[in-house]
Formats: C-alpha cells, sequence, structure tokens
C-alpha cells in the first residue's frame, strides 16, 4: 500500500512538472464540466493586449451571475477612462432585462461620473415602450432636479407625437410653475397646425388665418395688433364655426355656422382679443372687442 502512494506522488508529481512547463505556451481550448472555483485572495482573469476576452458566449438558457453575493464591496463593470464602448445585453432580445431588481432600501446610482457625454434610454431604432416608475407603489420620480440650469425636452422631435401627462380616470393634481404659452406672430398668410395648440397668436399688417381641421382640445388666442389690411380667419373646413363677439358694448355679433370671421381693419383696436376651440367636430368662437364694427362673420 506505501508503494501505491508513492507511486501516486509521483504520478501528481510529474503530472503537475508537465502543466507548470506548458502553461506559458498553451495555445487550446479548455472545457470543463461543472465548476466551482473559490479563491481566498483577489482573483484576476487577463487576456493578451488587443486579444478579446469572452465569457459565456454560446447560446444558454440558464442563469449567469456575476457578482450576486456582493454586499459592501463596489462592482465595477467598464473602465473610467476607456474610450471604447461598455454594452451590457447590447443583442435584440425577447426577454426581459433587469438591473438591480433585488428588494433594497438603498440607493441606486447611475452614471455618477458622467460630465459632458449624452445619456441615452432607447435605440435610435427601437420601437418597444420605455416604462419608468411604473410601480404600484407609491413613488417620487424626479427629473432635473438639480441646482444647476436645466433644459428638459420631451418629444422635441420632428414626428406627430402624442404627449399625455396625468389622466383624466384620477383625481391626482398637475402643477407647472413658471409656464408660457407659445407665441406665434403672423403678418401674412399663415395656416396654424395643431401642434401649435395653445399659442398666442399675435396679427399684424396683413393676417389671413387659416384654422386647422377641427380636433377635440384645439385652442387658439388671436389678438389684434397693428393692422393695416382687413384680417380674415378661416377654419378648415366651412359651416364648423359658431360664437358671438361683445364689439364695444353694441348687440353682440353672432356667428352661426360660419365660414369666416373678418377683422376690419378700420375699426380695430390693439389688444382686440378672439378666442378659438373645437371639441372635434365644431370650431366655437368668442371675441371680446374695444369698436363696435370691428369684426363680423359670413359664409
Amino acid at each position: 500500500m506505501k508503494k501505491i502512494f508513492q507511486s501516486l506522488g509521483f504520478g501528481f508529481l510529474v503530472l503537475a512538472l508537465v502543466l507548470g512547463a506548458g502553461v506559458g505556451s498553451v495555445d487550446a481550448a479548455l472545457t470543463l464540466g461543472d465548476l466551482t472555483a473559490a479563491s481566498d485572495g483577489a482573483l484576476t482573469v487577463t487576456t493578451a493586449v488587443g486579444s478579446a476576452g469572452n465569457l459565456f458566449t454560446t447560446t444558454t438558457t440558464g442563469a449567469i451571475n456575476i457578482g450576486t453575493a456582493i454586499t459592501t464591496g463596489v462592482f465595477t463593470v467598464g473602465n473610467a477612462a476607456a474610450t471604447g464602448n461598455t454594452v451590457v445585453n447590447g443583442t435584440v432580445t425577447t426577454g426581459t432585462n433587469s438591473l438591480y431588481d433585488n428588494t433594497t432600501t438603498a440607493n441606486t446610482t447611475m452614471f455618477a461620473g458622467q460630465t459632458t457625454g449624452t445619456l441615452a434610454i432607447g435605440g435610435t431604432a427601437g420601437t418597444g415602450a420605455i416604462s419608468i416608475g411604473t410601480s404600484t407603489g407609491a413613488q417620487t420620480i424626479n427629473i432635473g432636479t438639480g441646482a444647476a440650469v436645466k433644459t428638459v425636452n420631451i418629444a422635441t422631435g420632428a414626428a406627430a407625437h402624442v404627449v399625455t401627462i396625468g389622466a383624466a380616470t384620477t383625481t391626482s393634481a398637475v402643477t407647472i410653475y413658471g409656464q408660457r404659452l407659445p407665441v406665434v406672430a403672423v403678418t401674412g398668410s399663415t395656416t396654424l397646425l395643431a401642434s401649435q395648440s395653445g399659442s398666442l397668436v399675435t396679427m399684424a399688417t396683413a393676417p389671413v388665418i387659416v384654422l386647422p381641421a377641427v380636433a377635440a382640445g384645439l385652442h387658439y388666442t388671436l389678438v389684434a395688433g397693428s393692422i393695416t389690411t382687413d384680417a380674415t380667419i378661416t377654419p378648415a373646413t366651412s359651416d364648423v364655426l359658431e360664437g358671438s363677439g361683445d364689439a364695444g358694448g353694441a348687440a353682440p355679433i353672432d356667428c352661426d355656422a360660419a365660414d369666416v370671421v373678418t377683422i376690419e381693419a378700420d375699426n380695430e383696436n390693439i389688444g382686440d382679443v378672439y378666442e378659438f376651440w373645437s371639441d372635434g367636430t365644431t370650431w366655437f368662437f368668442q371675441a371680446n372687442t374695444k369698436t363696435a364694427a370691428s369684426f363680423a362673420c359670413s359664409g
């Protein structure tokens, strides 16, 4: 028995020498079965300069866990001084990608060191939804709350966006501070856009204004400036203009299924106001002017 152990010991020694002698020159694939590696010190895996380092590159339906037991340490992916890209799950997938999805009361900070770069969420060709703060619990979602001056752009791309803030079926309140109306200056022929709804439209010189097709919620406030030639305001479709106006204390001027509102240059006053609202079927009209016969409805 003693000789057997001596032979095994010699064999292990020879194996160790063989592996040790070839460790610097091995260029082959290594395939292992189930393996658990533990280290009581630092563990470093490196590749040669200019070489790719790949982990778990084959197709698998199992879980890949990295740093799942970390508690008080720092888990770092990427180098702060790197000029390349750090991609996490950058390929197309139909699964669910989760970051920091464990129950925790700690703060999670992403891109805290970013200074001059651009932080993008979602790809340029993405068609899926991007959801923030969709949990059923009470949350506070902060955007641009830092002390420095921020420019916050929402849906500024050239597309037919639908931007919804709040919901009609809730009792929540929406508070907006520092709100300013967009101003559209009109001195000639202009067709107002649905995207300009809510604007203050100033009229001067010879305004010829066309309202867009009726659509629920559209609203424009038109204010007279120095009008030198009779101005007209015409809906895109006929017989949809309803309303009236107080013309300098005279009997209200009625617009009944009208086609056009004409502002008389000789009788208008700077500051006369004309408002238009649509419910999706009709353009409702209300005027408040200083002088009698300052406007008329026809059609």
